[in-house]
């Protein structure tokens, strides 16, 4: 029979190879490019515009604008699941209000106030100058073009924030 102490040098020697390989091997992190957020707002920004041309066009702008909204915050959320946004879009005489904030904002559009929940738009009869407060924030907005497009983007962590306005 062979020394034990020989087949024991060999198991301990095994074990420590395998403790330092795991050791050293990095880890795996799934690093998200940080300027994913600002790419998302670009992209949107410039695809809304051709989707509010394309519902003036078809004469359905509030129906388009809320389903492109809808399916952009979908992918969206693939890219960066934190990534929300409300707008303000005017054309002609009436007011597309969108909320994708993840929490009820306040809306003050000339005389009238109200709530606005979560995932929920209104249309608002008016293109009068409004104020949007979210997270305890005022965004004030005044719209000059007959079809304008204001919005409020915002990581749910709160640490950015892009505000578009377009002059």
């Amino acid at each position: 029979m062979r020394s034990k102490k020989g087949q024991f040098y060999i198991i301990i020697s095994l074990l420590l190879v395998v403790y330092l390989m795991m050791i050293t091997m990095p880890e795996n992190k799934v690093n998200e490019p940080q300027h994913s957020f600002r790419q998302l707002y670009e992209n949107y920004m410039e695809e809304s515009s051709q989707v509010i041309n394309s519902g003036i066009y078809d004469g359905d702008l509030n129906g388009r604008f809320r389903n492109f909204t809808a399916a952009f915050i979908g992918y969206a959320r693939t890219k960066n699941p934190e990534f929300r946004l409300s707008y303000a879009l005017a054309h002609e005489d009436t007011l597309l209000l969108g909320n994708n904030i993840g929490e009820t904002i306040s809306v003050n559009a000339g005389n009238q106030k109200f709530n606005l929940s979560s995932g929920d738009y209104a249309v608002v009869n008016s293109t009068e100058n409004i104020t949007l407060t979210i997270k305890n924030r005022d965004y004030p907005f005044a719209f000059k073009k007959e079809t304008d497009l204001k919005a409020v983007f915002i990581k749910s962590d709160s640490k950015e924030v892009i505000i578009h306005v377009e002059e």
